[in-house]
């Protein structure tokens, strides 16, 4: 028979796919058929950890800074369109109150004005500035508590579940009643 000659282990690819992947250092020197301590040493030696930590940091980053471009576009191009319909309500709405007053101040009959289309501007104009408000992430009181009512009942249902952290803050009060618990009910009992 021959003698097998071993292959060098191609530590470029090796490394890369470590960096790159979930993969384990076990699970690559299985694959490479390597001494798993061969594969930790050199690991080690050239700090295989650090940079693939590295390389996670910097993908992650990149990636929430494309989603923050993507959202931020998306509020902009939001803004921009309520902006023209609050535009359009304002020169509509204008129309119609000067229709009633002349450039003089007198006031004309109430019949040239259309009240239903005032209605349905202020309606659409009010619609607009709470869409506003939502892509700006402002939260009117009302929606602030809501909010707060909601984040109540999920830390209610965390408790039930078990889920919640059940750290209470010792406030001292099991500590002032310990060895008074009878003199605080003797105190309950003469009063009666």
């Amino acid at each position: 028979m021959k003698d097998e000659v071993k292959k060098k282990p191609n530590w470029i690819k090796i490394r890369n796919e470590y960096e790159t992947s979930n993969i384990s250092q076990r699970k690559l020197a299985e694959k490479y058929k390597i001494s798993f301590s061969t594969l930790q040493c050199r690991a080690k030696r050239e700090a295989w950890l650090k940079s693939k930590n590295e390389n996670h940091d910097k993908i992650m980053t990149k990636s929430r800074q494309k989603s923050i471009e993507k959202i931020s576009d998306r509020n902009s191009r939001h803004i921009s369109l309520v902006d023209k319909v609050l535009d359009a309500c304002e020169t509509i709405l204008s129309e119609q109150l000067t229709k009633g007053i002349d450039m003089y101040g007198n006031t004309y009959d109430s019949d040239i004005i259309n009240h239903s289309k005032i209605a349905r501007i202020m309606e659409t104009l009010e619609k607009a500035q709470i869409s506003h408000r939502k892509s700006e992430n402002i939260i009117d009181a009302i929606d602030k508590q809501k909010l707060d009512i909601e984040k109540e009942k999920l830390t209610i249902m965390q408790a039930k579940s078990g889920q919640a952290d059940t750290t209470i803050e010792d406030d001292g009060f099991l500590d002032a009643l310990k060895g008074r618990t009878k003199e605080v009910w003797a105190d309950d009992s003469e009063e009666d």
